[in-house]
């Protein structure tokens, strides 16, 4: 019979080591954690907590996230959990423990911090092998940009193996230059959360794709894309080749022409009015400004305390899912991978899990980067 809740924590990873390739998906962990120490469970621990969800079921999910945390349970995918090399070995060494040691949790997550730091390094060291490429791509983008575009200067960001610039104006969609490593890529990428938006605006490119490709001498695609297929894009694919600088005045050169070429079509059928909301929080008062943050700090560090365990109530499903939305939006995105991983997709309506897993998908992408 279990004494404390730290004793799932063992037991869960008992039972990952055992199953095929010491990982299997949520639901089936769960249930599988059921029916292997079902005379282990104390009777408390079979009713419900105050959210609806059985106590044990909750326990061995919170255990995931301690053991996550540690580097002893990894997550190849978003809903997957598998045993770690770390977690396998420390089995090997405990053979008949029952229970993790604060010491044990301490060395696991500084060992996954270190682990985490040097992988980061090596992606950053993969994209910046040319480091001046995208400056001297963003200086000749600059320099040539259309006279329109210039009044209202955009934003202009680099991101590993991208640039991005974004014009006042416009929502949901930039445009791109991408150095991929199969193909480079010349694009204006529409990203808006409503599928039939990026598709109307993808079918308004298609009448204009042959004088655009004759204007610039490349061919241009439209097409759409993403994993979940929301997405759509109008762009130019181009052969991968070593980042260097003529090459990133070529692209900066070609960058504005596609710019210039297709933004008297993406006025047309966007407006580029400012949303009424900006206009509207130009008006709103110093205090309110800051009663709102406030709102926001109390918000974070409500999660927080959460995650660190400081608060005994759990929200429910629907309500978790609500906080990986707000982490998303700002930028939040390790608090909003560990939130996500104690969602129950049985718990909360199918298309809200699928929406928010694809958000905690994006998340713990950006986690990592950091």
């Amino acid at each position: 019979m279990f004494q404390s809740y730290r004793e799932y924590d063992v037991a869960l990873m008992r039972l990952l080591d055992g199953l095929a390739g010491r990982q299997g998906p949520t639901r089936d962990v769960i249930r599988a954690f059921g029916v292997r120490y079902r005379d282990q469970i104390p009777a408390r621990d079979k009713l419900k907590n105050k959210s609806g969800h059985i106590r044990w079921e909750w326990r061995v999910r919170w255990s995931r996230q301690i053991l996550a945390d540690a580097g002893l349970i990894d997550a190849p995918e978003i809903g997957l959990w598998q045993l770690s090399e770390q977690g396998h070995r420390w089995l090997r060494d405990h053979l008949n423990a029952t229970r993790l040691t604060d010491e044990d949790l301490e060395r696991g997550k500084r060992a996954r911090k270190e682990g985490a730091t040097k992988s980061r390094s090596r992606r950053r060291a993969r994209w910046q092998l040319h480091p001046v490429f995208f400056q001297v791509l963003q200086i000749g983008l600059e320099g040539v940009m259309p006279r329109d575009i210039v009044s209202r200067p955009p934003e202009i960001e680099t991101r590993n193996n991208r640039l991005q610039v974004r014009l006042p104006g416009f929502r949901s969609c930039h445009y791109e230059v991408r150095l991929g490593r199969e193909h480079h890529e010349i694009s204006i990428r529409f990203h808006s959360t409503k599928r039939h938006i990026n598709e109307t605006r993808r079918q308004a490119f298609e009448p204009h794709l042959n004088r655009l490709s004759n204007e610039l001498g490349h061919q241009l695609l439209a097409e759409v894309f993403g994993s979940d297929q929301s997405r759509t894009r109008i762009w130019i694919r181009l052969p991968s080749s070593p980042p260097t600088e003529p090459l990133a005045r070529q692209y900066g050169s070609l960058a504005a022409r596609f710019i210039k070429e297709t933004l008297p079509i993406l006025k047309s059928i966007h407006g580029g009015h400012t949303n009424s909301r900006k206009r509207q929080t130009r008006r709103i008062g110093s205090t309110s400004q800051q009663e709102h943050h406030q709102i926001l700090d109390r918000e974070v560090e409500a999660i927080r305390a959460f995650l660190d365990g400081r608060s005994g109530q759990r929200p429910s499903d629907e309500k978790l899912c609500d906080l990986v939305q707000f982490c998303y939006t700002f930028g939040l995105y390790d608090e909003a991978t560990r939130l996500f991983a104690l969602v129950a997709s049985d718990g909360v309506n199918s298309w809200y899990f699928n929406r928010t897993k694809r958000l905690a998908a994006i998340c713990q992408v950006r986690a990592q980067d950091r």
